[in-house]
């Protein structure tokens, strides 16, 4: 008797029927395409977590603390600039 997850699995035995020849590598690349998005999306949201918390209390922190926030936001950037180029390059 097969549990209610493995009902909602499809069923791989008419995968190589149904797919056509290049749908395993379109699949791969999709899957690294939505992988980076993730990425992407991750590292945008610390930014702008990093990049308010900067702006609404300059003064408040230890300087050393504020200027490894501000290493940190540019690092920050510097990522989603390279996820964005790998985007590319993997959409392609």
């Amino acid at each position: 008797m097969r549990s209610t997850i493995e009902s909602l699995k499809p069923s791989h035995r008419f995968e190589s029927v149904a797919s056509p020849p290049g749908a395993a590598r379109l699949r791969t690349r999709a899957q690294q395409v939505a992988y980076l998005k993730f990425w992407q999306g991750m590292m945008v949201v610390t930014e702008v977590s990093l990049a308010g918390w900067l702006v609404s209390a300059p003064d408040t922190p230890h300087p050393a603390l504020w200027s490894f926030a501000v290493a940190g936001v540019s690092m920050a950037a510097v990522f989603i600039v390279f996820a964005g180029i790998a985007l590319d390059v993997a959409r392609q």
